[in-house]
């Protein structure tokens, strides 16, 4: 069994190559079936030819006769020509008949042979390509495992992540209590945003295996494998170099000095209006309405991602049913589940004053753009930096089973594909030979009813 798509292609070349050879030996026994039959209706032909003009001729001499006794020579001459004739009329309707079979089944088979030579050069092709993509990618993954990309990315962590958060992260104002932690919260609400764009990706990515082929879902599984494969073999370095760049720069900000009034980030001042003692109370009770807030709302998504994914199997169900009716009938518990949490989205968010709105807005409008821009900074090198530490044999393994899926999942389409085709190819044949029996029915069914010869 393949395991690589060059394999498979190749394997699918051989098979077609042999199919094409079958098929050329089937079509040699067409065609002397043809020449056969044609050569036996010329022979009838002729003979039904002679056997009328010895019955002709009989006729005439039996006409000039002077004596009745002079006839009966005659007449069994033209008992023996009109028994010749029937048997050439005969051996004529059989010779069309097979002729006539023996030309579509010709066809037939000349029709096929266009159809799998078209096949053969389609693989042809494909193992020319599936030999330069894995000449290609092989280079990239000896480069990559020969590479020190994923050690040198952890040891970039290791070297400025702990400092880098120390400078940044301390900017911020922080609470033992994770509903109250304005850092965490803002992380969060990012998340938010991640986790609602993954669970629509979630919910497509159902529906797509319900409505998609293997085929079609394997090749999508190989896409993703090779992106993350070529991200860390092409720009793998490049990033490598970009965000310990950026992840050193944030760690040799300068430490905070509360006495100077000195900050990696911040002014004295811009640190005054985001820490105000004066406000942190009012301040951290309005967080924690917002998270929970927040949290409502995540759960909220979470319904509507198990009543979304319901919807999609409720409308293969019962086709053609509005919206209304499956919410009555088959969506009636993730209807009612969803309708629940929006109620309590709802209410969080409403258990949010407008006093206390307006106190969340000016906290968190009182981070300038420069901390912003540092803590995506941050954020985004720590998460790439991650990345790249995924050791380069764990993505060349994901590479190489998501290409065995695809092949077993090709392996099965084709022969599934092979089946039909010969099924069909069946068919074409047995309606050929019911058109060459009905196209000569008439004609040997008189000729057979006339003579004696063989059924």
């Amino acid at each position: 069994m393949a395991t690589t798509l060059l394999q498979y292609w190749t394997d699918e070349r051989t098979w077609l190559d042999a199919a094409l050879l079958s098929l050329q030996a089937d079509a040699a026994q067409a065609q002397a079936a043809l020449q056969d039959a044609r050569s036996r209706l010329a022979a009838a032909s002729q003979a039904l030819s002679q056997h009328t003009a010895a019955d002709e001729a009989a006729r005439r001499a039996l006409a000039a006769i002077a004596m009745p006794g002079d006839s009966e020579p005659l007449l069994a001459a033209i008992e023996a020509a009109r028994a010749g004739q029937a048997r050439a009329r005969a051996a004529a309707a059989q010779a069309s008949q097979d002729a006539a079979a023996a030309q579509a089944e010709s066809d037939r088979q000349g029709a096929w042979r266009g159809v799998l030579q078209a096949e053969r050069d389609v693989a042809h092709r494909a193992v020319q390509r599936a030999q330069a993509d894995q000449d290609t990618r092989q280079q990239a993954i000896d480069a990559l495992l020969a590479g020190t990309l994923a050690t040198d990315a952890a040891q970039a962590l290791t070297d400025h992540e702990s400092t880098a958060r120390a400078r940044i992260e301390g900017e911020f104002p922080s609470h033992g209590t994770a509903a109250k932690h304005f850092l965490k919260r803002v992380r969060a609400r990012r998340a938010l945003a991640v986790q609602s764009a993954a669970l629509t990706a979630s919910a497509e990515a159902t529906a797509r295996s319900a409505s998609d082929s293997a085929v079609a879902l394997a090749q999508r599984g190989l896409d993703s494998a090779l992106a993350a494969l070529g991200m860390a073999a092409g720009g793998g370095a490049a990033v490598l170099a970009a965000q310990s760049a950026a992840l050193a720069q944030l760690a040799a900000l300068p430490a905070a000095d509360p006495g100077a009034g000195r900050y990696p980030v911040l002014t004295a001042a811009q640190r005054e209006r985001l820490h105000d003692p004066a406000r942190k109370s009012a301040r951290e009770t309005a967080l924690a309405k917002l998270t929970a807030a927040d949290d409502a709302s995540a759960q909220w998504r979470d319904a509507l991602q198990a009543y979304e994914l319901a919807w999609h199997a409720a409308m293969v169900a019962q086709p053609g049913a509005s919206r209304a009716a499956l919410d009555s009938g088959l969506l009636a518990a993730e209807r009612s589940a969803l309708d629940a949490k929006a109620l309590a989205r709802d209410n969080a968010i409403s258990a949010i004053s407008a006093a206390e709105q307006a106190t969340l807005e000016t906290w968190f409008a009182s981070v300038p753009d420069t901390l912003w821009a540092a803590l995506e900074r941050l954020d985004e090198a720590l998460a790439r930096l991650g990345a790249l530490t995924t050791p380069a044999a764990t993505l060349v393994a994901a590479v190489s089973s998501a290409e065995a899926t695809l092949v077993s999942a090709l392996e099965t389409e084709v022969q599934a594909h092979r089946a039909a085709r010969a099924t069909r190819q069946a068919a074409l044949h047995a309606a050929a030979r019911l058109a060459a029996e009905q196209g000569g029915l008439p004609a040997r069914a008189s000729s057979l009813a006339r003579s004696v010869a063989p059924v």
